[in-house]
């Protein structure tokens, strides 16, 4: 769900600087100012107030409330990474299907490979 309103979004998001990847989360990169890269104990502060900027627009898609935040600090530059996941606290059976028939055929046909062609060099 979050990948598909997100993929139909994609101008608005890009406009306001979030990236989409193809599992369906969103990034940025928050830059700090000069004055928060003064004092430390301001950046994360500062990050969280940056989502805040971000918050309007995932509510008018929808996607605040199914979409959770996670920063991490970026090596040798005064920025965050901003990554926005998407829930996926259930199991949706029909793709678990698919892939479990998926992955049963695959090992079917290397098992009749295996035992129909490479057998007979061993």
């Amino acid at each position: 769900m979050v990948r598909r309103i997100a993929r139909r979004n994609q101008n608005l998001l890009e406009e306001n600087n979030l990236r989409v990847d193809w599992v369906g989360r969103m990034y940025t990169v928050v830059n700090l100012p000069d004055e928060i890269i003064e004092n430390p104990y301001l950046e994360q502060t500062y990050v969280i107030s940056q989502l805040r900027e971000y918050d309007k627009m995932l509510i008018s898609l929808g996607l605040a409330d199914v979409v959770y935040p996670e920063f991490s600090k970026i090596e040798g530059e005064a920025a965050y990474l901003l990554v926005l996941y998407p829930e996926s606290d259930y199991l949706n059976w029909s793709r678990f299907i698919f892939n479990l028939l998926i992955t049963g055929s695959v090992i079917t046909c290397l098992y009749f490979f295996w035992t129909l062609y490479l057998s007979k060099y061993i």
